[in-house]
């Protein structure tokens, strides 16, 4: 975890995050630029 932010191409199926990069066949393409992706933290603890 570097806080290093990139910019970039990302693959979503689901839930799930599933390619970052380029040359990916998809079937939708929704342009998001300008806005930042943020993955939750994975089994994270409740909030107490």
């Amino acid at each position: 975890m570097t806080g290093e932010m990139l910019d970039g191409d990302v693959v979503v199926c689901g839930e799930y995050i599933v390619g970052v990069g380029a040359n990916y066949e998809v079937g939708e393409v929704i342009d998001v630029s300008g806005l930042i992706l943020v993955p939750a933290p994975v089994d994270a603890p409740p909030a107490r």
